[in-house]
């Protein structure tokens, strides 16, 4: 009778984990959308949502020939802020692709592609990281660091044509 237990057990866990790992990929995933969503609102309000308050970015650019040209860390996400929240002509874009999650505790890391547009027009593609903290019970981005190049960016079709065709 044991045996028939185990494996009745068994399956009810294989039937729930893969559910539950996508409600955690979720649950991770939405400050990262939130701050997408800001950039393409220029909502500064909806971006301080994704971030926690200390939260510090990076980012290194690329020559064309994809060498290391510089590194800009800012110590606050303020200019981000105003950047975003700025006058501007068109909606930014900045969607993902290649997404991985790695996730310990209430420590997360969101590694993922990604291409930028302004607008219909296509700018620079990427690497976006995330380092995520859970903190009461929410998600806050609290390290961003991206790369930047012009060139050799391979964005999927299904994103070009979303984005190049409107």
């Amino acid at each position: 009778m044991r045996p028939y237990i185990l494996i009745f057990f068994s399956l009810i866990y294989a039937h729930c984990a893969p559910g539950q790992g996508k409600l955690q990929r979720a649950e991770i995933m939405k400050p990262v959308e939130t701050l997408f969503r800001a950039m393409e609102l220029g909502d500064s309000s909806l971006l301080s949502e994704a971030f926690y308050s200390q939260a510090r970015l990076a980012t290194v650019s690329l020559t064309g020939d994809l060498q290391f040209k510089a590194l800009t860390f800012e110590n606050s996400t303020e200019l981000f802020k105003k950047a975003i929240a700025g006058e501007k002509k068109e909606p930014y874009h900045e969607p993902v692709y290649d997404v991985k999650i790695q996730l310990e505790g209430i420590f997360a890391q969101v590694w993922a592609r990604y291409a930028f547009y302004i607008g219909n027009n296509f700018h620079h593609c990427g690497i976006d990281t995330f380092q995520l903290i859970k903190t009461e019970g929410v998600w806050k981005i609290f390290y961003l660091a991206d790369t930047r190049q012009v060139k050799g960016c391979k964005v999927p079709a299904s994103i070009r044509k979303k984005f190049e065709t409107r």
